[in-house]
């Protein structure tokens, strides 16, 4: 046999296992081919009942086309050829120079070419990998968790404050300092000056009767002893409010 169409020691079948051509295929080009083949076993069929073909199937392809354009059959025989298949070609007319490109495009090496009389030949192999999709397999890096104990230590939140932080606030106070005037209560007071205050007008109003009858008017009006002395004018009889709290 010439070796031009020698089989690859590296198929695992001395044979064609399919010879693909389209339906425009040129007789005298098919025969060509398969003179070339006379103890292989061969398929006659066409390119597009390989359309749902399992990828890497056949260890030898061959395709037979008047096309000159037959990069669209290249790609799929790629596919369908198994890793260091073959692939032999024949068109009734076509160049080479654009053979060679499409194969080169479709991915094929080890790319020759020959002509006899009318017909073009050419042969190229697939490279020794698959070009089946494969799932993307991630290494998980292993965590030393000895080092993250040492990092991650918990913080006791008791161990962040002070001394200062740990004292007890001191709250405002409205009682007299320094030997000072005594103060009156402060709105909102929380210091109890307010309730210190209302019992202590409660506890003197309670049996005191104005001397005076001037207590309702104000201060200006009112006498130094006057149980009422800071606080503004009401009519008799009417609830007095001072600092928040009722008094009569």
């Amino acid at each position: 046999m010439d070796s031009f169409f020698s089989l690859s020691n590296t198929s695992t079948a001395q044979e064609i296992k399919a010879l693909l051509f389209d339906q425009t295929s040129n007789k005298d080009a098919i025969d060509s081919l398969l003179s070339h083949f006379p103890h292989s076993e061969y398929d006659l069929t066409t390119v597009q009942s390989f359309q749902g073909q399992n990828p890497e199937t056949f260890d030898v392809l061959a395709i037979v086309s008047d096309s000159a354009d037959s990069s669209q059959h290249l790609g799929q025989a790629l596919q369908l050829l198994k890793p260091n298949g073959q692939l032999f070609l024949a068109f009734s007319s076509s160049s080479s120079t654009e053979i060679e490109k499409n194969l080169k495009l479709a991915g094929f090496e080890g790319i020759e070419t020959r002509k006899e009389d009318l017909t073009l030949f050419a042969k190229a192999q697939k490279a020794n990998f698959s070009t089946k999709s494969q799932p993307l397999k991630l290494k998980k890096k292993k965590i030393d968790l000895d080092l993250l104990e040492g990092e991650g230590e918990t913080v006791q939140e008791d161990e962040l404050l002070t001394s200062e932080d740990l004292k007890k606030p001191i709250q405002p106070t409205c009682t007299p300092t320094n030997g000072e005037k005594k103060k009156r209560a402060c709105k909102n007071c929380t210091c109890g000056l307010a309730e210190q205050e209302a019992a202590e007008v409660a506890a003197s109003g309670a049996g005191i009767k104005s001397s005076c009858g001037n207590c309702a008017l104000g201060d200006a009006f009112r006498c130094s002893s006057c149980p009422y002395k800071g606080l503004p004018p009401f009519k008799p009889g009417d609830k007095v409010l001072l600092n928040d709290i009722d008094d009569l």
